[in-house]
């Protein structure tokens, strides 16, 4: 130092000039981003004059770092690297603010263990919307409508995610709207798809909106697809009777929901204890509440381990029969049936299969041509009686003579014989007949006396005779009598066919 020379003075000297190159070269760099211009080249300014002063030629980066690190580092790197907003070339540092355009990939690689996102964008000064992720967008504010927002090309997708193990591919919360949207021109607004858990899982604590939302002016909302297991599932444990449900699914002109699957298209379970609870429940205003078509299988099939079969209410009918084409009785049919099943055939006739084969052996329960079942009365009631006097006070009070039909109403003296009843069971007394062989015969009121005879008789005069007879009824119940001889004629009813 005898000479004059201080080293440190000549080091803070340098430091002095790179720092002074550097914040001129910001300047021209932001005055070429303002303009669009290329920016012009640095000429290196000397020193300040002071004897001893160094006058460098060029920057060294290097040199640059190498003196920051032991002269005010922090502060150093703060003017020359804060100052640039940040994007990333191929295998460089991400630059902030710039769109870059690079020929390969760009890459954020984060180590540890402690960091709980890899790269976060939020829109304010409250974090909490974030959670942990590889990749975390939040909006919390109205400055953007998006956490992120993917886009893809073709038939690609705008974001994909992938989830190892059991792990969650896409996660949305929302406290107020949509936790997830997508929305599609041609393809699915949302497509999820797992190997060994849900494709697509959404949850809402409120009570207006549903998990899962799915809107479409012309394919469907909500399409479910499965291998092997459930296309769609839908779980509600609220313990509320109404307005809780696992998947609801409405329709202003279609369907409102469409399964499809290999073993079951729909698979609904109810946790209720409750006996009036459903695992299926349906509604409609005008229309049929639940529909289904087979091509060759069965419509619908049940079973219940304990409980009933199928329970049905309704004010008009419970079961209704149809044909969807012309059905003949299904004794003449050539291929096989079940014991227990049951056909209604076009002509109105209803079978019942009593022993499984082809065609089986089958029973008519009902048609237009059966009395159908027989009603027993508590005890045979007296409807008439020809003799004057007797009981009841109903009818002509003389007696049959010279085949001259009468009609009896089996409804009378409170009988319970109902209008509509098909046919009845009948006792016949006839008194006080007239000498000679005579015959008397009762059919059904509204049609031609046949030629049989109900009873028969011959002998003297005075004599009692007895029999019973199944008669069909009008539809008023009612029946005719007439007797080739004189005589007395009572009638008891024992039980109607209905």
């Amino acid at each position: 130092m005898g000479d004059g020379h201080d080293p440190v003075r000549d080091e803070v000297a340098e430091l002095r000039g790179l720092l002074a190159a550097a914040l001129a070269r910001i300047e021209v760099l932001e005055a070429a981003t303002a303009t669009g211009g290329p920016a012009r080249a640095l000429e290196v300014p000397t020193g300040e004059g002071r004897p001893g002063d160094v006058q460098p030629a060029a920057i060294d980066r290097r040199r640059v770092f190498g003196l920051l690190a032991g002269a005010g580092a922090a502060t150093a790197g703060a003017v020359l690297l804060g100052a640039q907003p940040a994007a990333a070339e191929v295998g460089d540092s991400v630059r902030v603010g710039y769109e870059t355009q690079s020929p390969g990939p760009c890459y954020i690689y984060m180590t540890g263990n402690s960091a709980h996102q890899g790269f976060a964008v939020y829109d304010g000064p409250d974090n909490n919307f974030l959670v942990d992720a590889a990749v975390c967008g939040a909006a919390s504010r109205s400055t953007f409508d998006y956490g992120v927002h993917g886009r893809g090309k073709g038939t690609s997708g705008g974001v994909r995610a992938d989830a190892a193990d059991a792990g969650i591919a896409v996660y949305g919360t929302s406290n107020t709207n949509v936790a997830v949207a997508g929305e599609a021109q041609s393809s699915y607004g949302v497509s999820g798809k797992s190997q060994t858990n849900v494709g697509v899982y959404g949850y809402t604590a409120g009570s207006t909106y549903a998990g899962v939302f799915g809107d479409s002016s012309a394919a469907q909302g909500v399409h479910g697809r499965s291998v092997s297991n459930v296309g769609v599932y839908g779980e509600s444990t609220s313990t509320t009777a109404t307005g809780a449900y696992g998947v609801q699914a409405v329709s202003a002109g279609g369907t409102g929901l469409k399964a499809t699957g290999k073993v079951y298209g729909v698979v609904a379970q109810s946790y209720s204890t409750t006996a009036t609870d459903s695992a299926v429940f349906a509604t409609t205003i005008q229309a049929t509440a639940i529909g289904a078509y087979a091509d060759s299988g069965l419509v619908m099939s049940g079973r219940s381990e304990t409980g009933g079969g199928v329970e049905v209410k309704a004010p008009t009918f419970h079961l209704r029969l149809a044909n969807a084409t012309t059905r003949n009785a299904p004794t003449a049919d050539a291929f096989a049936h079940q014991a227990g099943e049951i056909v209604q055939s076009t002509a109105g006739d209803t079978w019942v299969c009593v022993k499984g084969g082809t065609p089986g052996t089958w029973r008519k329960l009902a048609g237009q041509a059966t009395s159908g079942s027989f009603h027993v009365l508590p005890a045979p009631v007296r409807v008439y009686d020809s003799r004057p006097g007797t009981a009841p006070a109903t009818g002509p009070k003389t007696p049959l003579t010279g085949n001259t039909a009468r009609t009896i109403d089996l409804r009378g003296n409170s009988s319970g014989v109902p209008a509509g009843a098909t046919a009845a069971l009948v006792t016949v007394l006839l008194l006080n007949t007239a000498s000679g062989n005579g015959n008397f015969t009762l059919w059904a009121n509204g049609v031609a006396k046949p030629s049989a005879n109900t009873m028969v008789w011959g002998g003297a005069a005075g004599g009692r005779y007895t029999a019973k007879e199944v008669s069909a009824l009008d539809s008023n119940a009612q029946i005719q009598v007439s007797s080739s001889l004189k005589a007395d004629v009572a009638l008891d009813v024992v039980g109607y066919y209905r």
